[in-house]
């Protein structure tokens, strides 16, 4: 694909991306970071997909008038000069929300511009899309492959080969771990017991969810809870 001047492109960890060529004036600004510190005290995990151009699975390309795109590079100088600005004990919620400012002007003025450009997805691609989407609604419920299989009509079997071959992880490991996000969250949340959030994330009992939880943390969820 062809990158453009003021071009706003978004690709998601799993993707690969290779410069092949490029202009002598070519300049860009990139930020990366990790779901896990963007969403960190954050009640809604799936908020990001709530970002069309991270709706994609590939990756997003939107084309942006020059006076939008410097209203994002102004953004971007602001959060660029205060990750480097260590100087309050709530730094990095300062950091999480410049961020979410970036995007959310990002997001409206690729609202404005134009349609998003995506390549046309393989059919193992289209089925990981529609199995996210359906955990985003029913992590807190549904643990089972089987669910997810039945909601799209095939098999188990093909859904485990479908999501591996176009995430690199098995669905079983992206049920886990939206789990775990859920129950990570609704572990700091000091209102619920550990039994309440077991039972809000729809486990038998309370041993079962601390089993769980300490398999993927080494940690019991009341160590957590201190630790957090």
């Amino acid at each position: 694909m062809t990158i453009s001047p003021y071009c706003f492109f978004t690709a998601g960890p799993h993707n690969i991306i290779q410069r092949v060529e490029q202009s002598p004036d070519c300049k860009t600004r990139q930020i990366f970071f990790t779901k896990d510190f963007l969403l960190k005290n954050i009640i809604d995990i799936h908020q990001l997909d709530s970002f069309n151009f991270f709706s994609s699975i590939t990756e997003a390309i939107v084309q942006f008038e020059k006076k939008d795109a410097e209203i994002l590079l102004q953004l971007y100088a602001i959060l660029k000069n205060k990750r480097g600005n260590i100087n309050s004990p709530i730094h990095l919620a300062i950091i999480r929300s410049l961020f979410f400012t970036f995007l959310y002007e990002a997001a409206a003025v690729s609202e404005k511009n134009s349609t998003i450009t995506q390549p046309k997805f393989t059919r193992d691609e289209e089925l990981n899309l529609k199995f996210k989407q359906l955990l985003a609604r029913h992590d807190k419920v549904q643990h089972n492959l089987k669910f997810y299989a039945d909601s799209l009509f095939i098999t188990p079997k093909y859904l485990i080969y479908a999501v591996k071959n176009a995430s690199g992880k098995t669905p079983g490991k992206l049920i886990d771990e939206a789990l775990l996000a859920e129950a990570k969250l609704l572990l700091k949340d000091l209102r619920y017991s550990i039994a309440a959030v077991a039972d809000e994330l729809h486990f038998g009992d309370q041993a079962s969810f601390s089993k769980f939880f300490k398999k993927h943390t080494g940690l019991s969820p009341q160590s957590y809870r201190r630790e957090g």
